[in-house]
């Protein structure tokens, strides 16, 4: 069972001085750090990836965040600015009927806004010796907003 995908997401190499020497500063080693992006694709894996890394990297293991996203996100972007667009019809549609209107064609549309931020809520529990026992994920908020302007004219019949 494939547990997440790897990438370095940063390496860095920095010197290690002694400064309680007679001598000054005392070169006594370099400290190398590897930082690792994890992508896991199901999330009910996580915790067994923070098990293997809690396990593996003893003390010497850095966790420095866990955040959650939606994998496809053209597709959520997608549904969500045409759920936008037939919202602003559905609105211009009640105006111009209460108003003795037709509508008419859109003359005019523009995405105003997109935002996808990440996870609103996050929570990982883990039990007495530091093993993650569950993660479980928020919700993550897609909006985004549109303008349309639309032609409209006296209804028939008026």
């Amino acid at each position: 069972m494939e547990l997440g995908d790897l990438s370095t997401s940063g390496i860095s190499l920095r010197a290690e001085y002694d400064f309680s020497s007679d001598n000054g500063r005392v070169l006594v080693g370099i400290r190398f750090s590897n930082s690792l992006l994890v992508t896991v694709n199901e999330i009910d894996n996580t915790a067994a990836v923070l098990d293997a890394a809690l396990s593996t990297g003893n003390d010497l293991l850095s966790l420095n965040s866990i955040n959650f996203q939606v994998a496809d996100t053209a597709t959520v972007e997608d549904t969500v600015r045409l759920a936008a667009v037939q919202n602003a019809v559905d609105k211009a549609t009640a105006i111009t009927t209460l108003l003795g209107l037709d509508l008419g064609r859109a003359i005019e549309i523009r995405e105003l806004g997109f935002s996808t931020p990440f996870v609103v809520q996050e929570t990982i529990a883990f039990d007495s010796v530091g093993t993650a026992r569950a993660v479980f994920a928020g919700d993550q908020s897609v909006t985004v907003s549109v303008e349309i302007v639309f032609e409209t004219w006296p209804a028939a019949g008026e």
